[in-house]
């Protein structure tokens, strides 16, 4: 990447690393390194925002840290943080495709900059007088800052305690056989949906269910409602009917299906599991006396 006036390069930032911070107001900061080209020019930056988009998104504008660094043809660190909406999180996750996010970052600012006179060639534009201090203002055109999806979800995401579509809290009920299982199945489908994995997703679903305990017949045998019972009972059958029928596209093999997913079923998938599982953990709670009804 670099920082450019007038198409000349008077920073060459490295290849970024994205981090996530904070839980509760999520932010997104970007480490590089950063030197000058040329042992006679010297840089100082006032101030320096970096914008990240995707596509035509803008997703956040992250404020360069630490301002009045000044840079030369030695590597030095540069960071650039900024808030980062759950908004935007999700609409990273629904727009990537394949292994790879094309995230782009366009800087803005205002630098000093000083090149000296026994430099072997010329940086900065020749009506800037040598060995003299000179403000310039920052445009640049976008960069392009790839991310793997993988490091996307482990260093941005998890950090950020990023949630899918909905966030549901509830209380772990102690005494449920499979729960433990049954609640890492659906962080699996949770990653498997980040990495574009639809069918994946089903397949996990699906595990998450048959772990609980009770299953395929009895899973809400603990509720003395006999009516309401069955009727649980019978969703939770189909729901674990409709994330096998989706867990593999393939025609053939153990893991066939009888439909298609696309990324929509996938989201549907995910959120029915959610909410079956925090309804079954719920119902638990209450008949372990932990919460009332």
């Amino acid at each position: 990447m670099d920082i450019d006036y007038s198409s000349r390069i008077l920073l060459r930032l490295t290849e970024p690393r994205f981090q996530g911070l904070g839980k509760v107001n999520p932010r997104i900061a970007v480490y590089s390194q950063a030197r000058t080209l040329s042992p006679a020019l010297a840089a100082r930056i006032l101030n320096l925002t970096a914008q990240l988009n995707l596509g035509t998104e803008m997703l956040a504008e992250l404020e360069m840290q630490r301002p009045g660094t000044l840079y030369s043809s030695s590597e030095s660190s540069i960071e650039f943080i900024g808030p980062v909406s759950r908004r935007a999180l999700n609409f990273v996750n629904q727009s990537a495709r394949g292994h790879v996010i094309d995230f782009s970052l366009t800087f803005r600012g205002l630098l000093l900059a000083r090149e000296s006179t026994d430099g072997q060639f010329h940086v900065l534009p020749a009506n800037l007088s040598s060995d003299e201090w000179h403000y310039i203002d920052i445009a640049t055109n976008p960069n392009s800052a790839q991310l793997t999806k993988s490091l996307w979800l482990h260093s941005v995401l998890e950090p950020v305690g990023y949630d899918q579509f909905v966030e549901l809290e509830f209380q772990v009920p102690s005494g449920a056989a499979g729960w433990a299982k049954a609640f890492a199945l659906l962080k699996s489908a949770e990653e498997k949906y980040v990495l574009g994995d639809d069918p994946g997703v089903f397949l996990q679903c699906r595990g998450m269910v048959e772990a609980l305990e009770g299953y395929p017949k009895d899973i809400l045998n603990f509720l003395p409602d006999g009516s309401k019972r069955t009727k649980l009972d019978d969703l939770f059958k189909e729901a674990g009917q409709f994330f096998h029928a989706g867990r593999h596209v393939s025609q053939t093999g153990p893991n066939q299906g009888t439909f298609d997913v696309s990324h929509a079923d996938t989201e549907f998938a995910l959120v029915l599991a959610k909410t079956l599982l925090a309804y079954y953990a719920r119902l638990r709670n209450i008949a372990e006396g932990k919460e009332g009804a």
